[in-house]
């Protein structure tokens, strides 16, 4: 249930800042996604928005995560990304 509301916070932030979700996967401490980001917006705020966002709304939605959750970090500090000129679309969809 939880993993289902993420996705869906994760739609509809990409949807505010025009980034089309070509394939994104849930997991338990991990959301990979394919995306196509429009040039003007950094990959950095993108990020930023969706962990901060998503984070907030479920906070905000579900009082005993902020609770069982207080004082220690929610979303890991990092993020990887790449483009995927080097590699096929086909490849990465397979991986997430």
């Amino acid at each position: 249930m939880m993993a289902e509301r993420l996705l869906e916070l994760v739609r509809q932030i990409c949807k505010e800042h025009e980034v089309e979700i070509l394939k994104c996967h849930v997991l338990r401490e991990n959301v990979h996604m394919f995306v196509s980001v429009p040039l003007l917006l950094a990959i950095s705020k993108l990020v930023r928005y969706l962990k901060g966002k998503c984070l907030y709304k479920l906070f905000q939605e579900n009082r005993q995560l902020s609770w069982d959750f207080w004082g220690r970090h929610q979303w890991g500090l990092c993020y990887f990304v790449a483009t995927s000129c080097n590699v096929t679309d086909l490849l990465i969809m397979e991986y997430v």
